[in-house]
């Protein structure tokens, strides 16, 4: 603030930086959003605020997550587009990865079309697209006990299908893969108890049990027997 309120007072940065030369200031060359320099924060709120600026602009202060930050525009320039030249490599793999992207989704939403259509067995079906069918194997919940090749980004989704809905209704993305699955198998987790917890757990059902049967007895007294409560012990 008391640097702020500094530079508006001596009518711009480069006057206030005259009499305060051991200021923190970067100064930086020109760059783009997604290619801040070192030095600079990459914290979405600054980056939006700079790039909001017109030239000689001076923001207020703008608060990330490393600190407090006042930014000053001192040029700008609109971006170009390049030459084909500079960047065919590039483009052509951009193009050949998002066409292989759509090929991919069709084939998966095709397949999911299929399984519900026609009825086949799902192995014949992929592979008369030339796929093959790969088994997860056993998946579960926690990520920190997940070993299946299937992406664990899918497995909460995976863990919604039954063997009345066995195909998931969309084909799953991870990273840039497509996944079609569906139910084949549901076990019930398996955990190790050890004898200690055996004994609780049997003493708490004991107890569970008991509760049960006294307030069943005491359902039927009430039930046989004709009950008065004064009202002067209504509170108590």
């Amino acid at each position: 603030n008391s640097a702020y309120e500094g530079i508006i007072t001596a009518g711009s940065l480069a006057a206030y930086l005259e009499s305060h030369p051991d200021a923190g200031v970067v100064d930086t060359a020109l760059f783009a959003r997604s290619t801040p320099p070192p030095g600079i924060t990459a914290d979405p709120a600054f980056l939006d605020r700079a790039f909001s600026l017109k030239k000689g602009e001076l923001s207020s202060l703008v608060e990330t997550a490393e600190g407090y930050a006042i930014i000053s525009a001192t040029a700008i320039q609109e971006p170009q587009i390049p030459e084909l030249s500079t960047v065919r490599v590039q483009a052509e793999a951009d193009y050949k990865y998002e066409k292989a992207a759509e090929k991919a989704a069709a084939i998966a939403n095709q397949l999911i079309d299929d399984f519900k259509k026609e009825g086949a067995s799902y192995k014949d079906l992929v592979e008369g697209k030339g796929l093959s069918v790969q088994n997860s194997g056993p998946l579960v919940k926690n990520p920190g006990d997940h070993q299946s090749s299937f992406p664990q980004a899918l497995v909460q989704s995976a863990f919604g299908l039954s063997p009345a809905d066995p195909v998931a209704s969309e084909p799953g993305r991870s990273g840039q893969d497509y996944y079609v699955y569906w139910f084949n198998d549901r076990k019930a987790p398996e955990t190790a108890i050890s004898a200690e917890d055996k004994e609780r757990y049997k003493g708490l059902l004991q107890q569970f049990k008991q509760r049960q049967i006294v307030d069943a007895w005491l359902a039927n007294r009430q039930s046989q027997a004709k009950i008065s409560i004064h009202s002067s012990l209504e509170n108590f």
